[in-house]
């Protein structure tokens, strides 16, 4: 396990957070979950975002939220509403936070190819009513149904109808598909693994999207690899009044993640297999049409985590875990 703590640049937080595809949040038109159905989950309210317990006092999240919410910053546990952050959830102090340099940054020169967007935080403590989920070693199936959860709203949501996995090592080429579906004359478009029909736009429209995605491929920060995992979010119930359905017969709105969802987990089984990354179009939440989640199944990086969790556990009074094999 590499300790060694390393810095994003200011110049690489502004192209993670502006870019094409930006942070996200959860699911502002979800159902409310009270703290103690999921225990496990925290609010990182400096950086509007997301996170899980993996373990006693140690914080599964994005590595595009620590920057902010880094050491000496805190976090509120076993919080539901953002009204009153004094008497809603326990605050706790964050006291050092890891991400994996050893494998995008091995000679101190960031590789953005080896690069995924995960981070854990070191909590100062963590009370007895919180618990914890474990992080699984394999794959999620394709067509695994999941219902995303986080605080987009500052207070905690759930999708109220299930997404679905739909890309994992082709996730690349989704989010292409999925940003260029209104330009079927571009080079750029295809029909593979997005298969949404959605009508063209304009000349302007598809020209900036053309010169986004360029933009996003050369420069950014962060780009999907074929270790994240492609959410497609579901279309709202006909009875919502913002339903809309174009001439192809797709529903255009959506159920989906927004900013406050970023680190957010990506739960199956009772197993944590992603955190929220990024999303297709964050100009709009119910016009976004995916969620990218950042996964686990790149070398060394779920041996990185189960180091840095042991790790932390010895400098905890609540080291009782065992890390499944899962």
């Amino acid at each position: 396990m590499n300790n060694k703590k390393s810095r994003l640049s200011s110049l690489a937080l502004c192209s993670l957070l502006g870019g094409m595809y930006s942070p996200l949040s959860l699911a502002v038109e979800g159902n409310d979950v009270e703290a103690s159905d999921a225990p496990y989950i925290v609010y990182l309210k400096d950086a509007h975002c997301s996170g899980t317990l993996i373990a006693p006092r140690t914080v599964l999240t994005a590595a595009h939220c620590v920057p902010v919410s880094s050491i000496g910053s805190y976090v509120y546990l076993l919080h539901s509403r953002g009204e009153d952050y004094a008497h809603n959830g326990i605050k706790v102090k964050v006291v050092n936070d890891y991400t994996a340099t050893h494998i995008y940054s091995p000679n101190g020169k960031y590789d953005r190819s080896k690069f995924d967007d995960i981070a854990i935080l070191e909590l100062e403590s963590m009370p007895d009513e919180a618990t914890w989920l474990p992080v699984a070693s394999g794959s999620i199936k394709l067509g695994a149904e999941v219902y995303p959860i986080g605080y987009s709203t500052s207070n905690l949501k759930q999708m109220p109808v299930p997404a679905r996995v739909v890309a994992k090592s082709n996730t690349p080429d989704y989010v292409r598909e999925a940003f260029m579906r209104y330009c079927p004359d571009s080079v750029y478009f295809s029909r593979e693994y997005f298969t949404q029909e959605y009508p063209f736009s304009s000349v302007v429209n598809c020209n900036w999207r053309e010169a986004s995605h360029e933009r996003w491929v050369e420069f950014g920060f962060y780009v999907q690899n074929s270790h994240s995992i492609a959410i497609e979010n579901p279309p709202l119930d006909p009875s919502d009044k913002r339903w809309s359905m174009n001439e192809f017969g797709t529903v255009e709105t959506k159920y989906s993640t927004f900013r406050g969802d970023s680190g957010g987990p990506l739960i199956y089984g009772g197993k944590i297999y992603g955190v929220v990354s990024t999303g297709t179009d964050t100009y709009s939440q119910i016009m976004n049409v995916a969620t990218y989640y950042a996964g686990f199944t790149r070398p060394g990086i779920f041996e990185w985590i189960v180091d840095t969790v042991k790790d932390i556990q010895t400098r905890s009074d609540q080291n009782a875990i065992v890390f499944p094999e899962n």
